[in-house]
């Protein structure tokens, strides 16, 4: 990812340094629930300077839009209007793109009532339902963000049809709708909290990574607080990676969990060591369980947290439906080894949104997401939270190093410093000379001054 500023410094001078500004919100659409939509639970994809995403209500019939916003807040349109039975209704999953076709879910509607699966072109043709979810197909109601490899989509359903009340499938199903199999099924669970061994009700997306399936399942487990599993895309090796036990490591999944380098992230809605909730990691092979953050019960730094976390670098970002100074839910980061949480926006409800449920997407230094509530029209909004600018505040000679400081990277970012003797060349014509990971505030290029050569100036670059 590139960052939107480069920040200029000459080696001979040391930089002034300069305060962040505060991050505002840009409120990039604001609901009115006819006929644009109401209430964008899902997060969204994006494709060139494009975001897509889906409504779970509004529209002319109520039941939810798949729309198309610019990055910059222009250009809204509805792509589609859900209407329900055979079409499909309340889209609560996020959207996959394939070349010029996206992929989705509805949680209702189809031809059986139980949901549906749907391609559309990005320019808003070809709509196409292209399975309709039975009662009778061993899952329904799907409302998790699928996973595409290839020909191949990789689904959850939070129910399991044939009259159940719902403990959820495991699903794969080709992009023309064909060969819909279940990979694998969620045993009932009983008691008070609901247990079994497996979990129930599979809320959250699943993700592929290195051929195998990770997802969370809401509840059951042995606990009946939920677990974190993995799978073979051909539906063989199915592992519980975790069995939660509410404190002190958290209760109940809805958001989906991200794996990066061997390791599992995501968040509980609730418990922890005060009831509100945690941000997790585990390793792939179910190893190094380890509770990142508890919510507090003050709600400062936000509660609830129902969606998934963003990776990059050693940083996690996310959000809290509930919490924060005014109650209406947070945006937040924190590093990936459970230091520097940071409550990075508080949600006000009107004009910028409240409750966020949603996944963040982040691209050119901007956080984007979606608040099922609040806005201008109380509807939800999509909203786009600009991080601090990365920038250059100082840098010291140390012999021939020259070791930068830098404020706003992200820990574990990788940085290129180029270096040029001409300030106006075009920057395909400057030269590396470093490429480091940030560590501690400060990256050094190494034996790069010379006292008998030009003055040197230097530009910092996330990669």
């Amino acid at each position: 990812m590139k960052p939107k500023v480069f920040v200029l410094i000459a080696a001979v001078l040391a930089a002034t340094a300069a305060r962040s500004p505060a991050q505002q919100v840009a409120v990039l659409h604001n609901f009115t629930n006819s006929p644009d939509g109401a209430n964008p639970v899902a997060g969204l994809t994006l494709a060139g300077g494009t975001l897509y995403g889906t409504t779970e209500h509004g529209g002319p019939d109520t039941v939810g839009t798949v729309y198309a916003v610019n990055t910059d807040g222009t250009g809204y349109r509805v792509l589609h209007e859900f209407a329900d039975e055979p079409d499909g209704a309340h889209a609560l999953a996020g959207l996959v793109l394939s070349g010029d076709t996206l992929y989705g879910l509805t949680g209702n509607g189809g031809t059986n009532g139980f949901g549906s699966l749907f391609s559309i072109n990005t320019n808003g043709g070809g709509y196409q339902v292209l399975y309709s979810f039975s009662q009778y197909s061993n899952g329904v109601l799907p409302n998790a963000r699928m996973a595409l490899a290839g020909s191949t989509l990789y689904g959850t359903a939070s129910g399991n049809g044939f009259g159940s009340p719902g403990w959820g499938t495991v699903f794969a199903v080709n992009t023309d709708g064909s060969n819909y199999r279940p990979l694998y099924s969620f045993t009932a669970p009983h008691g008070n909290p609901l247990s079994n061994a497996d979990g129930e009700q599979p809320e959250s997306g699943i993700v592929l990574a290195g051929g195998t399936l990770y997802g969370a399942a809401f509840g059951g487990g042995i606990y009946g607080y939920g677990t974190v599993y993995s799978v073979d895309t051909n539906g063989n090796n199915f592992t519980v990676l975790h069995q939660f036990t509410n404190n002190p490591d958290g209760a109940f999944l809805q958001g989906g969990v991200t794996v990066t380098d061997g390791v599992v992230y995501g968040t509980t809605q609730a418990g922890g060591t005060n009831g509100k909730g945690t941000i997790f990691s585990v390793n792939t092979d179910g190893t190094g369980y380890t509770v990142l953050h508890h919510f507090a019960t003050n709600g400062v730094d936000g509660i609830v947290p129902v969606a998934g976390v963003t990776v990059y670098g050693s940083t996690l970002y996310g959000t809290t439906e509930k919490g924060g100074s005014k109650g209406k839910g947070t945006v937040w980061s924190i590093n990936t080894n459970g230091t520097g949480y940071t409550t990075l926006y508080t949600f006000t409800n009107s004009p910028d949104g409240g409750s966020p449920e949603s996944d963040l997407l982040l691209s050119g230094g901007v956080l984007y997401g979606t608040t099922e509530q609040g806005g201008g029209a109380g509807w939800g909004s999509v909203f786009g939270l600009s991080l601090p600018v990365l920038k250059i505040t100082g840098l010291a000679l140390s012999g021939t190093d020259v070791i930068f400081t830098i404020t706003n990277g992200v820990a574990g970012g990788n940085y290129v410093v180029l270096t040029s003797a001409d300030v106006a060349k075009p920057l395909s014509a400057w030269s590396p000379v470093a490429t480091n990971g940030l560590s501690g505030g400060t990256l050094t290029a190494t034996n790069v001054v010379s006292p008998s050569g030009p003055q040197q100036f230097y530009i910092l670059e996330a990669q």
